[in-house]
Formats: structure tokens, C-alpha cells, sequence
């Protein structure tokens, strides 16, 4: 009964670390989508011709 719940304890344990490790990996550079005409990407957000507050 104990090794059981070891190697479960130690199977979660694992794959929680692994999924963990799979978070925030981000590429090395964005493309823009095929559909766009006017290809200005990656943005700054907001952007300031369209915020109201400025």
C-alpha cells in the first residue's frame, strides 16, 4: 500500500513539475498573419492613434 502511494505521489509530483516546465516558453519571433495588408506586427498596446483617453 505504501509503495503505491509512493509512486503515485511521485508520478503527480513529476507531472506536475513537467507541465509547470511547459509554461512561458514563448518563440524566438512572431510572424504576421497571412491575412493582414498592412503588416505593422507586433503592436504596442494600446495603441495611442486609437486610445480615447490621450
Amino acid at each position: 500500500m505504501k509503495k503505491l502511494r509512493y509512486t503515485t505521489t511521485l508520478f503527480l509530483m513529476s507531472f506536475s513539475l513537467l507541465s509547470l516546465g511547459g509554461c512561458g516558453v514563448r518563440p524566438e519571433s512572431v510572424d504576421a498573419p497571412t491575412s493582414v495588408q498592412n503588416d505593422t506586427f507586433p503592436n504596442v498596446y494600446p495603441d495611442v492613434s486609437t486610445d480615447p483617453e490621450l
